[in-house]
């Protein structure tokens, strides 16, 4: 700077000089400001995805699970009067506690759907999501222990719905197991691959 200065002194042009000064610094600072933005996207990439390997982005909706297999276009028609329970009503563990008895430690999310009157319909879709993949098994025995349950419920006063009960499923993907009481359990089933 101190040879520019004199070298515009001499040419008596000290406004450029300081122009230019001005122009290089709001360079250095501009590609300063670029550099460190690129850096911080480059940053909230690399956590993003590794968030989603650890398992922390692959929780799922289970609302929108519900909506998909409860009020989806293809299974909409196959529910009415139902009602809705979940992990996010007051007392959860003891809500689960209907559907399951594993370890609510266990779970992350969970929903179930069931026919508000239970007289001449059995239909219900109970999901479950774990924490860890492991546990992904005691899930699905839960829900077949709550299968068989009902089952021995609706022998003893509805004999009408045993034949849903027995055609029922039971399917999972990831961390979810899902029990599927319907007359149409396929299609309840192809939304939930679906979904995924």
């Amino acid at each position: 700077i101190q040879k520019r200065w004199g070298d515009c002194r001499q040419h008596g042009d000290i406004g450029r000089m300081i122009e230019e000064d001005e122009m290089m610094i709001f360079d250095r600072i501009f590609n300063r400001k670029y550099i460190w933005l690129i850096a911080l996207l480059a940053v909230v990439s690399i956590f993003s995805v590794s968030c989603k390997k650890s398992g922390g982005a692959d929780d799922v909706s289970m609302y929108d699970l519900y909506q998909a297999l409860c009020n989806g276009e293809t299974t909409k028609d196959l529910f009415s009067d139902m009602k809705y329970a979940s992990s996010s009503d007051q007392n959860p563990a003891d809500v689960f506690s209907n559907i399951s008895d594993m370890d609510y430690d266990k779970v992350t999310d969970f929903f179930v759907c069931y026919a508000a009157d239970g007289n001449g319909n059995a239909d219900e879709v109970a999901a479950i999501e774990v924490k860890n993949a492991a546990d992904l098994s005691d899930a699905e025995t839960s829900l077949q222990a709550h299968l068989d349950y009902r089952k021995s419920l609706y022998k003893t006063y509805d004999a009408s719905q045993v034949k849903k009960l027995d055609d029922a499923k039971i399917v999972t993907h990831g961390r979810v197991a899902v029990l599927i009481v319907s007359e149409d359990p396929a299609a309840v089933s192809a939304a939930f691959e679906e979904f995924f």
